[in-house]
């Protein structure tokens, strides 16, 4: 009887504790969205350079990524890759990545995107959003717009609109830092 009462007890013991974690990895799960603290919706899609060939933005986990969606057409987005690119290449070996998407369905013609990276020398990745699945996910208001992800892909920033290098500087440096 004192066998079967432990027995009984133990096996209770364990239903809570797995219940506990359940809730508990429920609750405190990441949410996808485009919110500062939500996980940034994951994509896939060719990039640019060709010799990249297709990608995801979980490609580049582990490093902080600073996502810009941009459009051929926008004077705004021309005015700040020359600081997006100079970034880069201060960043780069801190394990800072510029990754561009450009809004290829807000183009006048498919291929405006590439002419402009080849225009502009830009010598960070972008992706090409042919379908405009990455538009859907985002739903940018505004180009340019420049989401800053941490090492796991979370929103740290949000910035809508032109940027220039001292704001990626004052938002990245201390995610360097942690």
């Amino acid at each position: 009887m004192n066998t079967r009462k432990l027995v009984s007890g133990i096996v209770l013991i364990i239903a809570f504790l797995f219940i506990g974690y359940s809730v508990y990895t429920n609750v405190i799960s990441d949410k996808v969205g485009t919110d500062k603290g939500n996980v940034a919706p994951d994509f896939t899609a060719e990039r640019w350079p060709a010799e990249l060939g297709p990608g995801a933005l979980s490609d580049y986990k582990g490093n902080i990524v600073v996502l810009n969606f941009w459009a051929s057409w926008c004077e705004p987005c021309r005015d700040e890759m020359p600081e997006l690119m100079a970034f880069q290449d201060d960043f780069q070996d801190a394990g800072v990545e510029v990754v561009g998407v450009n809004m290829t369905r807000t183009e006048r013609r498919k291929v405006d995107g590439e002419e402009f990276l080849e225009e502009m020398n830009i010598t960070f990745p972008s992706f090409f959003d042919y379908e405009g699945e990455i538009f859907k996910a985002y739903q940018p208001q505004f180009f340019p717009t420049t989401y800053i992800l941490n090492e796991d892909l979370l929103i740290e920033s949000v910035i809508r609109g032109e940027l220039d290098y001292e704001m990626l500087e004052h938002v990245v440096t201390p995610l360097l830092n942690e």
